[in-house]
């Protein structure tokens, strides 16, 4: 790839390419009339190249996926790239797992969100957000009305994060698939979304796999399970669930008309249980 390069197919998969070669991509997207999707994966991607991707991104016209992965894109390169989504009119999927971005780069993401009506899916995994950027995403919710997958994977956003994104979903109308699993998230957390899905009306696949959510959040998900209606897959494995928790989910699992899906697995329970 030399320097005169030019983005000439749809998809662009560049794995653990030199930087050079980095930042000649991308400096190729202000001509690109065809790429539609653009994958950078351990290409140490820093917060410089970022920054002229999102002023590429205001351009551009094409770019429909974005990934960025492994790499280490900061507070400054997600400041740029949330600009960028602003006045970016076709960018649908946006993907940033395993970066550097933070909490605060978590809020200017989220006031990008307020303001794109492109975007449907977004993968901030392993970014250390913490609770104050759950709560800043969950606001960026509450307004957004384009967002239909959310993945928070491996976060540390506890059970306040979990309580600020639950919130959120009562006033989202878009969202389908949410990821919060590996989050740190017990009771108090399962309880808050609880209650969210009993409000929320488009969600229908919920990951809380690897959390602490235990016998009483597991408890406090099968109320809300009794008064949603939209929900088919709930993934609760790994989540120190006793016979109890599970028994009572179960109970629910059998009575609600649209979950078609759950998963039990690797609990305290000494039976591995998907229901289907």
């Amino acid at each position: 790839m030399g320097r005169n390069v030019a983005l000439s197919h749809a998809v662009m998969h560049m794995h653990k390419l030199a930087k050079e070669l980095v930042e000649v991509s991308i400096e190729a997207m202000k001509t690109n009339s065809t790429a539609t999707e653009l994958i950078f994966v351990k290409c140490n991607i820093d917060d410089a190249n970022v920054a002229t991707l999102g002023e590429r991104l205001k351009e551009n016209s094409t770019l429909t996926s974005l990934c960025l992965s492994h790499s280490t894109v900061g507070e400054v390169g997600a400041n740029a790239l949330a600009e960028g989504l602003k006045e970016n009119s076709t960018l649908t999927s946006l993907d940033l797992p395993t970066n550097e971005i933070g909490d605060v780069s978590a809020n200017a993401l989220a006031k990008g969100l307020k303001e794109n009506s492109a975007l449907t899916s977004l993968d901030l995994s392993s970014n250390k957000i913490g609770e104050v950027g759950a709560d800043a995403l969950a606001k960026g919710l509450k307004e957004n009305s384009t967002l239909e997958s959310l993945t928070l994977f491996d976060n540390a956003i506890g059970n306040d994060g979990a309580d600020a994104l639950a919130k959120g979903l009562k006033d989202n109308s878009t969202l389908t698939r949410l990821d919060l699993s590996s989050n740190a998230i017990g009771e108090e957390g399962a309880d808050a979304l609880a209650k969210g899905l009993k409000e929320n009306t488009t969600l229908t696949w919920l990951d809380l796999s690897s959390n602490v959510i235990g016998d009483v959040g597991a408890d406090a998900l099968a109320k809300g399970l009794k008064e949603n209606s939209t929900l088919t897959s709930l993934d609760l494995s790994s989540n120190e669930i006793g016979d109890g928790g599970e028994d009572a989910l179960s109970k629910r699992f059998k009575e609600n008309s649209t979950l078609t899906r759950l998963n039990l697995s690797y609990n305290k329970s000494a039976k591995v249980l998907v229901l289907y």
